[in-house]
């Protein structure tokens, strides 16, 4: 699919993505691709245009119904208390720059329109800006 779907006065509509640098393609590795399509087997989720995480009834997940449903008492039981999904962007471009990623590489995984973005957002983290 290639759009996103926004949450319009409690309605689920498919949206545009943010930008245009927010269309992008990123490559999975194998390992987790076999996992995803086991999971779209094992759901039936078959369909090109399906989405790989369903709401129990079908259809798109409601952000807040997944953060309280199954986010918040995963990230308790972990010990994360506090742990956000934006807060696994910022770690993942900490990881990347842990290992050597070009600043551009990061900007284009994260889907940012600019390098400067990228280190002006994730500038925090240390070493991140070449």
């Amino acid at each position: 699919m290639e759009e996103t779907v926004a949450e319009v006065g409690g309605r689920l509509l498919p949206a545009d993505t943010k930008t245009r640098s927010s269309h992008r393609t990123l490559a999975v590795p194998p390992f987790l691709l076999s996992i995803l399509a086991e999971h779209l087997r094992v759901t039936g989720h078959v369909e090109p245009n399906d989405y790989v995480f369903q709401a129990p009834e079908g259809g798109p997940l409601r952000r807040t119904n997944f953060r309280g449903r199954v986010w918040e008492p995963a990230v308790r039981a972990a010990g994360l208390d506090g742990l956000t999904f934006h807060g696994l962007r910022h770690s993942a471009a900490g990881l990347m720059r842990e290992a050597n990623v070009h600043t551009q590489v990061i900007q284009q995984r994260l889907g940012h329109s600019s390098s400067r973005t990228t280190t002006d957002l994730y500038g925090w983290v240390p070493g991140l800006r070449r």
